[in-house]
């Protein structure tokens, strides 16, 4: 290709005759190659200027062209012009553009020619200048840079302005109705609502676009809700529960077609007092199906959509709702409280700061849990420092102009979201539209909450590693409640059906006793001793009218058999060597199950066991943030599990510096003691193996 193009500026400065300028018709060439050509051809003209004895321009290019032209003659002699002037001819043809067409002659005498038979003077013609060569190196970096400008650009820049799943949802018919129409009809349900403002939003909430979205079947189920919200808001039921009983059955039905029809929807129902009805609506990113041994749970991962004044749990369930909700914007929550300044700076996993100064069991537990744990998460979720810290500074950007607006008379604060709620973007809209200093805090605020999308993308593994672990929690307390009950349900049952046996005995110890009586003559009835006045002997046996013994435990000679009745409010005795452990500091339901459901997760085979590990410590430790007898539970569970892992063993509630050094060591512990110490740890405390969990994504 260098060669080609070489000759091809040798040809055309041939043409010219100056050598001082045979380097101009190489600026048609790609930059890249430019230079190479020059030299190339300065090359040629000082190798031809020593083989030929002519010294004219126009012949010392021909002899440089014709020197490195492969098809020269080897034998031409480059002094003779003609041959020289001949051989270029014949080999710059291919170079040069065609030679123009003779003008036609004109007959003799022309001159006296009339003007009016004269052709017209014929314009000038330029010459064609010549067309830029191919730059296939500058062309293809000027059009990668290009395009790899345009990338980076369109990658940062382009995320912006593409909405979010959940952005896309609440545009939608339905996602637009579940927000502001719903909050208003609900709002408006109860016996002082509006009607008509009730009406207008049901309008909304009905419309044919609705309808059409999520088809006949599901608008006529959410029809039947919003029936029954004012209904339920006005019952005379003794129970909430009875009350929004039909509110909950027409919301099973409406969220079963909506999860059937791949609709990332859900309604939740709330009730209390007499009589206060909510209707929550949720956009849903996840569903799955989930077993713990033989109980089946259904789980949405969702993010609030209305606006109603009602605070979320992280997780929950309604005892008649098919549904288990966990709210996504409490694990953004708790995982931005919690990790996401460990990820970014290192900073010790606690909810105290400590300084570099600061010493002590908590202080190190603290600042070997954020090694551990951190190096975990970064190696599972792939999330860096550099990710948490962008997120991190948005968050506080945010923040500023939030905090701003406070000082400006404005209800609102500083949180720790990651995305605002749909009530707080909704007033922070409004707040823009005033204008002034508060306008563009609050637009500010609106956009760097529209840009977040980019900023927790990189982190969100790691949140759903979180919530993945607290759903699995949550699910194991509801089987192990589930089971508890129905294990006290079946002891209750069976020491009614001993206590009855007991009786039948008694009475029939009594009727034996009763036909001895009365062939000894020594009996009476109630009315006999008190009607005749006859004197009923001390021991002898008083029939009463119904016919049953009166003391049929004296009767029978027995007192009792050592727990108290009463079902789950008997006191449980200490356990008999070899049975569960957990008895012996607990008697409730609640907090055995809590226990049981954060041991199993720990002992289940899951990418980040340390970081369940320390969600347990964590709970243990802080004792302010749940019950006494539910963060006693969890120590002395994590107590049991030290000693399997061969670092000591604590059976009292609350927890010292040797439980906290404990807990440190558990934490450098591999994943796999981990593991085998908390299966170890399960069976010897509730006389079982770990329950069997699966959970299957629905699509």
């Amino acid at each position: 290709m260098l060669e080609r193009a070489t000759l091809d500026v040798l040809a055309r400065a041939a043409e010219i005759g100056l050598p001082e300028a045979a380097t101009v018709p190489a600026a048609a060439y790609d930059p890249f190659f430019r230079p190479v050509i020059k030299k190339r051809v300065r090359r040629a003209l000082a190798a031809a200027a020593t083989r030929t004895r002519k010294n004219a321009g126009d012949h010392v290019l021909r002899v440089a062209f014709l020197s490195i032209h492969p098809d020269a003659l080897a034998t031409l002699d480059l002094d003779d012009e003609r041959a020289v002037i001949a051989a270029f001819d014949a080999l710059a043809a291919p170079f040069l553009p065609p030679p123009p067409a003779p003008a036609p002659e004109r007959g003799g005498g022309a001159y006296r020619a009339v003007a009016v038979d004269r052709g017209a003077p014929e314009d000038y013609v330029p010459p064609p200048r010549p067309k830029r060569k191919l730059w296939p190196v500058t062309t293809s970096l000027v059009a990668t840079t290009l395009a790899a400008v345009l990338g980076v650009g369109g990658a940062v820049v382009a995320p912006s302005f593409i909405p979010t799943p959940y952005e896309r949802f609440t545009h939608t018919p339905l996602g637009s109705a579940l927000g502001e129409p719903l909050t208003d009809f609900v709002a408006n349900g109860g016996q002082k609502g509006n009607a008509k403002a009730r009406a207008a939003a049901r309008e909304k909430l009905t419309s044919k676009k609705v309808e059409k979205q999520i088809g006949k079947e599901g608008a006529a189920s959410l029809a039947l809700v919003l029936d029954a919200v004012p209904a339920a808001s006005r019952s005379k039921a003794a129970t909430t529960d009875e009350a929004i009983g039909p509110l909950v059955v027409a919301l099973n039905d409406l969220d079963r077609r909506l999860a059937d029809a791949r609709v990332p929807a859900l309604l939740h129902a709330y009730a209390n007092g007499r009589r206060s009805v909510w209707v929550t609506s949720y956009w849903v990113e996840q569903r799955a199906d989930v077993m713990v041994d033989d109980q089946p749970f259904r789980v949405a991962w969702g993010r609030r959509i209305d606006d109603l004044n009602l605070a979320d749990s992280a997780l929950y369930k309604g005892e008649q709702e098919d549904w288990t909700i966990v709210s996504l914007s409490h694990m953004d929550e708790e995982f931005v409280e919690e990790l996401l300044a460990p990820l970014a700076h290192q900073k010790p996993m606690a909810p105290d700061e400590y300084t570099a100064a600061d010493q002590g069991a908590r202080v190190d537990l603290a600042r070997r849990a954020t090694a551990v744990v951190t190096t975990e998460l970064t190696t599972t979720t792939r999330v860096t420092a550099a990710d948490a810290q962008q997120l991190q500074s948005a968050i506080a950007s945010r923040n500023d102009a939030l905090v701003g607006l406070a000082k400006s008379g404005y209800a609102i604060s500083a949180t720790s979201r990651i995305w605002l709620s749909p009530a707080t973007v909704r007033g922070l809209t409004r707040a823009k539209g005033q204008g002034g200093y508060e306008a563009k805090l609050a637009g500010e605020a609106l956009q760097t909450n529209d840009r977040m999308k980019l900023y927790a993308k990189p982190i969100l593994p790691a949140i759903a590693e979180l919530t993945k672990i607290e759903e699995e929690q949550f699910l194991g307390r509801l089987a192990e409640e589930k089971r508890l009950r129905e294990e006290r349900r079946a002891a209750d049952e069976a020491y009614r059906a001993a206590e009855d046996a007991r009786r039948a005995a008694a009475a029939a110890r009594h009727r034996i006793a009763l036909a001895a009586a009365i062939e000894a003559g020594a009996l009476a009835t109630d009315d006999e001793a008190e009607g005749d006045g006859a004197v009923v002997e001390e021991g002898a046996v008083v029939v009463t009218d119904d016919g049953d013994p009166a003391d049929l435990a004296g009767l029978a000679g027995v007192g009792g058999i050592g727990v108290a009745a009463g079902g789950a409010d008997r006191d449980l005795v200490d356990p008999a060597p070899g049975a569960p452990k957990l008895l012996y500091f607990s008697d409730s339901i609640r907090d055995r199950a809590i226990a049981a459901g954060e041991l199993a997760t720990l002992a289940r085979d899951r990418s980040s066991p340390r970081l369940a590990l320390w969600l347990l410590v964590r709970r243990a430790t802080a004792m302010s943030a749940r019950s006494r007898s539910e963060s006693g539970a969890t120590a002395l569970v994590l107590g049991e599990l030290f000693g399997q892992l061969g670092l000591g063993s604590w059976k009292k509630l609350g927890v010292d510096d040797a439980f906290l050094v404990s807990a440190a060591a558990a934490l450098e512990k591999s994943p796999e003691e981990i593991r085998a110490a908390a299966a170890r740890t399960y069976r010897e405390i509730f006389g079982r193996p770990v329950p069997v969990l699966t959970r299957t994504v629905l699509r």
